[in-house]
């Protein structure tokens, strides 16, 4: 069995994992932070590169009903692989050197079951290494969980590991890490990319990539669009995703340059073939009479609005909601005609935040206006509290301190 910790919006993750992972799995063992699923059929670390939305894989290595230390210490010990080494290379200063770290999770059973636990456990490892002459580190944390910077930072998987305690109902599964993501990778292209535009908004490349995925579309044969593209973010990803057909559009000549100035920079400093993509400078409703043949996938951001402060009146966001609409309903309607029969459509709209209450534009009115329809995509199996959806029936992309989030839909004919 494999667990899967999931990232800041459970669900969008879960739609990921399933379209990527296809049809016919289990999914009903599942909480806001963890997922378990058994035969999986890709490795942890294809898996981690390809999701955006998933911040650690691993396998589960045990189960108990209640913790019993010294039971699970020896088993934690026999899955570092400095511990087994012989004594006799017990002067090697490389096979002291270990670092290890326990997490601790919730999946349909309170996490306050092993409260304390994780800390007492990892000191009765690390005693059990000093028994086998062997010095170590115990790396813990405040919370719960490490972070996968903790995790990354003190080298964990390279020297020691992390390990899991994962409370379920009448039992604890004890896991093994395998992979996490590479928060540094993820934040350099977010943050160090030469080009961010915060007026006109700008997709998280996590949550463009999270998109891409949705779309499932074949990466060696589709094209993929991006009729707003921005600065560039979905192209960027599609590059990575190793997409070799890629078509970025967007009204703004300002954008194209940035997209440009972006896909520059990524040329220089990851491993993607930038030349598959081709740049226009049109608009959605003016596209198609620049492209050859319709496309097997549009994933994009429509526009969100201007900035927001937190003074503005209910008359103003109902004017901006109005005007966000009509824009909204026409550039839909614009995609409906340049994708190929069977594709998708994966569009990020704009919702706004105000009090702890979400405001959404007309959603389902412009869908079947447009001629589309939504395609679900969480699992019918998944418990009914990871089950949410818009009213329209996609999901909020959202973060509490930003008054404009995205309801993020995946369309189809």
């Amino acid at each position: 069995m494999n667990f899967f910790v999931l990232g800041s919006h459970p669900a969008l993750s879960i739609a990921e994992i399933a379209t990527i992972l296809g049809p016919g799995k289990d999914y009903s063992k599942a909480s806001k932070e963890i997922l378990l699923l058994d035969d999986v059929d890709q490795t942890p670390e294809v898996l981690q590169e390809r999701l955006a939305g998933t911040v650690k894989i691993g396998s589960i290595v045990g189960e108990v009903k209640k913790i019993n230390q010294a039971e699970v210490a020896d088993l934690i010990v026999s899955l570092i692989p400095a511990a087994q080494r012989s004594a006799d290379r017990a002067d090697d200063v490389e096979a002291k050197r270990i670092s290890y770290g326990i997490s601790t999770y919730s999946c349909g059973a309170p996490i306050n079951e092993l409260a304390g636990e994780g800390k007492r456990l990892g000191m009765a490892v690390k005693k059990r290494l000093k028994e086998n002459g062997l010095s170590s580190r115990f790396v813990s944390c405040n919370t719960s969980a490490l972070t996968t910077a903790a995790v990354t930072g003190e080298k964990l998987l390279e020297t020691g590991g992390e390990f899991v305690l994962i409370a379920m109902p009448g039992k604890i599964l004890i896991g093994q890490t395998r992979t996490v993501q590479d928060f540094v990778a993820w934040s350099n292209r977010d943050y160090g990319r030469p080009k961010r535009d915060t007026k006109s908004g700008m997709l998280p490349p996590k949550l463009a990539r999270m998109m891409i995925n949705l779309s499932r579309a074949d990466v060696d044969k589709a094209t993929i669009l991006d009729p707003f593209c921005g600065s560039g973010t979905v192209l960027m990803e599609a590059v990575l995703m190793g997409f070799q057909h890629v078509i970025g559009s967007d009204i703004s000549e300002k954008a194209i340059e940035d997209t440009r100035a972006n896909l520059d920079w990524l040329d220089q400093n990851e491993d993607g073939d930038i030349k598959v993509v081709r740049l226009l400078t049109k608009s959605v409703e003016t596209l198609k009479e620049d492209l050859k043949q319709n496309v097997e996938a549009v994933v994009g951001e429509t526009y969100l609005g201007p900035p927001l402060s937190d003074r503005e009146t209910p008359a103003r966001i109902k004017k901006i909601m109005d005007e966000l609409t009509q824009r909204t309903a026409s550039a839909l309607m614009s995609v409906r005609h340049l994708l190929k029969s069977g594709g998708l459509a994966v569009i990020a709209i704009p919702a706004f935040q105000s009090a702890g209450q979400v405001q959404y534009l007309p959603t389902a009115k412009i869908i079947q206006d447009a001629g589309f329809k939504i395609t679900k995509v969480l699992p019918e199996s998944l418990p009914n509290e990871l089950k949410i959806r818009t009213p329209a029936g996609g999901l909020l992309y959202a973060r509490k301190e930003q008054r404009v989030g995205r309801e993020i839909l995946v369309l189809k004919v």
